[in-house]
């Protein structure tokens, strides 16, 4: 009997293990349970920080995608409005270059028809000889029988007003014969 009593105590003790080992799995298992739970608990409003800050820089390099690639877009504008001036002020400038080999060709002409002109001024005034300057008297007339200042003026090329006005004669003024009349006066040398 004392091997069955062995076999006994044996398959107790070994049921007690059992129990033990069970319990300490239970127990085990209730701990991990307890202690993921706990640090699920503990751990879910960081996780939760960590997803938000994960969030949040997703979002900011979006942004800063999104304004890099707006402010690119923003140089990019400015560039093709530079370039657009630039361009304006280059048609400008070949204008301006065409009006002024315009005026370059209109002042050659310009110098060519003053040499010209100076060369025909310098010809005409050398062609004709100076005479030198005669002296002129005063010029008079002696009246004959039967002259009339009509008569007299037409001869000499003036008008009747004209020799009335040199000899001071009024309108009813009458000449005689061997009057002198002035037809010219004196001009100095």
């Amino acid at each position: 009997m004392d091997d069955e009593r062995k076999i006994d105590t044996l398959e107790l003790d070994f049921e007690e293990a059992s129990d033990h080992e069970r319990e300490y799995s239970a127990r085990r298992h209730d701990e991990q349970s307890s202690l993921l739970g706990r640090l699920l608990g503990k751990s879910k409003f960081p996780l939760l920080i960590g997803l938000g800050i994960l969030g949040l820089f997703i979002l900011v390099s979006g942004l800063f995608q999104r304004s890099s690639s707006f402010d690119s877009e923003i140089k990019m504008r400015s560039l093709e409005r530079r370039i657009k001036q630039l361009e304006e002020k280059l048609y400008t400038l070949d204008w301006i270059e065409t009006r002024m080999d315009q005026i370059e060709e209109k002042n050659g002409e310009f110098t060519t028809f003053m040499k010209t002109f100076d060369r025909v001024t310098a010809l005409s005034r050398s062609s004709p000889p100076q005479l030198p300057k005669v002296e002129t008297k005063a010029l008079y007339h002696q009246v004959s029988s039967g002259e009339t200042l009509y008569g007299i003026s037409r001869r000499y090329g003036l008008t009747v007003k004209d020799l009335r006005r040199l000899n001071k004669l009024p309108p009813e003024a009458n000449i005689y014969p061997d009057q002198k009349l002035l037809i010219r006066q004196e001009q100095g040398a």
